[in-house]
């Protein structure tokens, strides 16, 4: 992939050039986000046992709470199940433009008031990556990138053909990320945010790059911003 970020501080790189396992990376998540849900719902029916155990047995109110505890039971059946659901996808065979899939989430961004350069190539090779995957991965990067910047920064995204297949960059001008949490980046839950974000972004990010035989390279510093670059393979 080219430098740019990374030849100004090449301790702060971290690159996936030879495609993850996508079965490993999906257990990682999927276990991860078992054992949220876990925790939460059993968090919830304790609360939900509780509320029982002081309501009479004709009280209005006990059908509605018995029905809460039955979804909470199917939430905690779904969370022992996700970690089974690990095995790696098929390859696809829908064929994509990459700026035809960031254009709409970039001209969204711009409207929103997010300062944001775009570098295109104009023409450009399709990759195999379902279009709704590609928009769900750069839509993450972006929301990083945003948070990163706050009021005053900006975002840059590069789409360009490189060797055989399409280089795509986001680059912010914002806090940037030390060597500890850039070396945990790819991992699930990982976040520097509120409890609200699920730290989820950059392992979606690498299980649709793997699944498509692609390469994930994030190069960050603090105080210098960050870049997170996907080369994506065309198709044959």
């Amino acid at each position: 992939m080219p430098d740019s970020l990374s030849e100004r501080c090449p301790r702060h790189e971290l690159e996936l050039c030879d495609g993850p396992d996508v079965g490993e990376v999906l257990g990682q998540v999927l276990g991860g986000v078992a054992h949220e849900l876990a925790n939460a719902t059993f968090g919830i029916r304790s609360q939900i046992d509780l509320v029982l155990d002081t309501l009479d047995a004709g009280h209005p109110a006990r059908v509605e709470i018995e029905q809460l505890e039955q979804v909470a039971e199917r939430i905690a059946s779904l969370s022992s199940a996700l970690p089974r659901l690990r095995r790696t996808p098929r390859a696809s065979n829908e064929r994509t433009n990459v700026f035809d899939v960031v254009r709409p989430l970039i001209e969204a961004a711009r409207a929103e008031g997010v300062r944001l350069e775009v570098d295109a190539q104009p023409s450009l090779p399709e990759v195999a990556v379902p279009a709704g995957e590609l928009r769900h991965a750069f839509g993450a990067l972006l929301s990083n990138a945003r948070e990163a910047i706050g009021d005053g920064g900006s975002v840059t995204v590069r789409v360009h053909a490189d060797g055989l297949g399409t280089l795509l960059r986001v680059e912010d001008d914002g806090a940037g990320m030390s060597d500890t949490l850039l070396a945990r980046a790819v991992r699930p839950f990982v976040t520097t945010k509120s409890r609200a974000h699920l730290g989820l972004g950059f392992s979606v990010v690498r299980v649709v790059v793997a699944r498509a035989g692609g390469r994930l390279r994030i190069a960050s510093a603090t105080g210098q911003g960050t870049e997170v670059a996907l080369w994506l393979p065309r198709t044959l």
